[in-house]
Formats: structure tokens, C-alpha cells, sequence
């Protein structure tokens, strides 16, 4: 049996915590000694040699208590046994909060005009009188299909921060309270966030911006200087609150080897539409003004992916940058179609859903500018590639043209 001996101090500070596929098991350095022996369920485990830190990869639900011996050089001396803790193994999860263009809104059509439309795209519960979630089947987080674990999906469309974080929405809980009960279970893997457009008013803005193609003047003229310091503000501080808020909740739950995805917004209608003529525009539902697409295009998109970049780099987490993901598979954009079931193909249909005539309908107006089925699928194929791409920080995702199948990504 080893000798125990003053020479050798106990290890100190012994914490079991949850880590991607295990148990983690730290401890503070002993001054002299070289190694360290683990025991589990008073086990002979194995000998950490460097450093202070211990990974066992315990089965999902296994709960085992663990101890730690430190010992001097060629084993003259061994310290008695730590103080035991236990730890507790979880099944890996991964998770999206946040809004409409994460949750799954628009999920429910193929197309546009003559669309395809899937009744059960929706999530029970989320497609009521009561409540317009609208977590669909399609959601990024579910169809990007990572392999081996759990997927929850606790997105809500039209979800301010604030609603995120404090108050709920359509009589549900907070994300982040259901965040944390969802954690005391499963340990996050990754979080996918998307949040911020409705605190800078994007249905507002996409009201107004149809107003104005019937009305003198233009969004930008009007709206543009505002909105642009709404990003740089208002939006700004939804994002970093809602993070920072993620943040806390992991260092409750324990658990520190969670990747937190910031994704951006897919720009939801190109600068140069394939229709010029108002009848067209109206009828095809892309009633802009061409000031104001390319507006929205060209400056407001890649202001927000800017500003969510400095965000993602100053809070530590990865960026999504998805500003150009959907270049020209929007509605109305040169080359694609908006009939549902155009060829009895899906490769040149439109990406976003279109602006309907039926537009003060309610959930017309709430699936409106959102990613559709092929766009959900396609942001999907981009948090796969984050998924499969952990050393990076940095990913953006592009369209070849294609399918959704087809996305590429640059990492960094």
C-alpha cells in the first residue's frame, strides 16, 4: 500500500464538474509532488502526470465519487486522500434561443406563390390561437441533424431580449429559465443564438419599407440614419445582454466547455429583383423600392453582421456570419422562381418568403422576409459546418447556387 506521509500534501479544491462527454475532475496543485493518482468509487482510476485536471468519459447518467492522492518523485511518499466528490455524467445536448429566424418561422412553406405548404412543420403548441412560436421541424438546430445528441429548440418567434431573458413570451417561461431547467439534465454542447432584429424593429421597418413604394420619399431617406443607429445601440445591447446572460447560466449549470454560436441575419431580398414593373413587384411580393433594396442590402445586412462580429470577438464566443447566404436565392431575386412547384424541383426556388397580398393577416405578416423551408434547411447545412469546424471562431456561410445541401463555408 502506498505510505502516506506529511511530506506530501492533500490535494485541495477537488471539483467534479460536467464536461462534453464526462466527467471533469480538477484540483489544486500540491507543491513538491509530481503526480497525481485518481480513484473512482474507491478505484484505482489512473495517474495524471502533467498538470491538474482529470477527464472521465462516464456513460450519460452514471454518478460516481472520486478522490485524488498526490505523490513525490519515484513514489517515496504518498498524501492521504482528498476530501470525495461526486460528479454526475449528462447526455450532450445542443440548443438554439432567441427569435423567429432561429425558432423556425416560415418552416411551413416550399415556395412562394403556389407553395408547397407542410401543415405539420410546426411543433405542437407553437402554431395556436395563443401561441406563435412557430418551432418548426426545419429549424437550424434541427436540421443540421448533429449526430449523438439531444436537440431542443426553445427559439420563439418575435422574441424581444427582453422576453428571451425575463418575461416569456405566449405564456411561456423565459428561454434562459428554460436554458437553465434544461441544463440541471443535459450538458450544452452548443448554444446557437440569434437575437436582436426585433429590438431594432425589423417588421416594423419592413411595414414601413413597403409603405414607402406607394408613397413619396423612401425607407432610407426616412428610416435609414435611425435604423443604423438602432443596430449600433439597441441592437448592440440586446445581443451582449443575452450572451453575457447565456454566460451566467453556464457558470451556474457548471458547465465550461459549452460553444455559444452567435449567428448573424441571411439577407432576405437582393439588390437588383428580376421585376422592375409595379405589377410585377406587388404580384411576385417584392413591393420595394430599388433605393431601398439596395439599402438594405448593400449597407444595413452588413452593418449588422459587422457589429455582431465585434460583439462575438469582445464576449469570446463564435460568430455565424449568414449576410450572404442566401445571395440570390432571395425573393425576387434573377434566376429563381417563386412558384412552389416549379419543375417538380426545388433548386430554383426562392429561399425567403415573400411579401403576400394578404399581408395584414396575421401569420402573413409574421412569416413575411423570414428564411422559408429551403432557407431553414440551408441554415441548417451552415451550423452543421460550425458543428464540424470547432477550432474556428469565425464562419461564413455561402450558397453555390444550388440546394441547400450545397453551402459552403470559410473559417477562420
Amino acid at each position: 500500500a502506498p505510505v502516506q506521509s506529511a511530506a506530501t500534501d492533500v490535494p485541495q479544491n477537488v471539483r467534479a464538474t460536467t464536461v462534453r462527454g464526462g466527467i471533469g475532475l480538477s484540483w489544486s496543485p500540491v507543491p513538491g509532488a509530481i503526480g497525481y493518482n485518481v480513484y473512482r468509487n474507491n478505484q484505482y482510476v489512473e495517474t495524471v502526470n502533467k498538470g491538474t485536471w482529470f477527464r472521465d468519459n462516464a456513460t450519460p447518467g452514471t454518478t460516481n465519487d472520486y478522490y485524488v492522492v498526490s505523490f513525490t518523485s519515484g513514489g517515496a511518499s504518498y498524501s492521504a486522500r482528498s476530501e470525495e466528490v461526486t460528479g454526475r455524467a449528462l447526455q450532450s445536448a445542443v440548443i438554439s434561443i432567441g427569435d423567429s429566424f432561429i425558432s423556425g418561422e416560415a418552416g411551413y412553406h416550399i415556395g412562394n406563390r403556389n407553395s408547397i405548404n407542410r401543415p405539420q412543420a410546426y411543433e405542437a403548441g407553437t402554431n395556436t390561437d395563443t401561441n406563435l412560436c412557430h418551432r418548426s421541424d426545419v429549424a437550424p438546430i434541427r436540421s443540421a441533424a448533429i449526430p449523438n445528441v439531444a436537440t431542443f429548440n426553445i427559439a420563439c418567434s418575435g422574441a424581444l431580449s427582453n422576453q428571451a431573458l425575463v418575461t416569456g413570451r405566449y405564456n411561456e417561461p423565459s428561454q434562459i429559465s428554460q436554458l437553465r431547467n434544461i441544463g440541471r439534465n443535459y450538458h450544452f454542447d452548443m448554444i446557437a443564438i440569434s437575437i436582436g432584429g426585433n429590438d431594432m424593429g425589423f417588421p416594423q421597418l419592413v411595414e414601413d419599407c413597403i409603405g414607402y413604394y406607394f408613397r413619396p420619399g423612401s425607407c432610407k431617406a426616412n428610416r435609414g440614419d435611425a435604423t443604423h443607429q438602432k443596430v449600433e445601440t439597441v441592437m448592440k445591447d440586446a445581443v451582449e445582454r443575452t450572451i453575457r446572460a447565456v454566460q451566467t447560466e453556464l457558470d451556474r449549470l457548471d458547465q465550461h466547455e459549452t460553444r455559444i454560436v452567435l449567428q448573424s441575419y441571411p439577407s432576405p431580398i437582393g439588390a437588383s429583383p428580376r421585376w422592375s414593373d409595379p405589377g410585377s413587384k406587388i404580384a411576385h411580393g417584392c413591393p420595394f423600392q430599388g433605393k431601398d433594396l439596395r439599402w438594405v442590402d448593400n449597407e444595413l445586412v452588413p452593418l449588422i453582421d459587422e457589429v455582431y462580429e465585434d460583439i462575438a470577438n469582445d464576449l469570446n464566443v463564435e460568430f455565424l456570419s449568414l449576410s450572404d447566404a442566401f445571395d440570390g436565392k432571395q425573393v425576387c431575386s434573377v434566376g429563381v422562381t417563386s412558384v412552389g412547384n416549379s419543375n417538380g424541383g426545388f433548386a430554383d426556388l426562392e429561399w425567403t418568403r415573400s411579401i403576400p397580398r394578404d399581408f395584414n393577416a396575421n401569420s402573413s405578416r409574421n412569416e413575411a422576409m423570414h428564411p422559408s423551408y429551403l432557407g431553414q434547411l440551408a441554415m441548417g447545412q451552415c451550423l452543421r459546418m460550425v458543428w464540424d469546424n470547432p477550432s474556428a471562431d469565425y464562419h461564413k456561410c455561402f450558397n453555390n447556387g444550388g440546394l441547400p445541401t450545397d453551402m459552403r463555408m470559410e473559417h477562420r
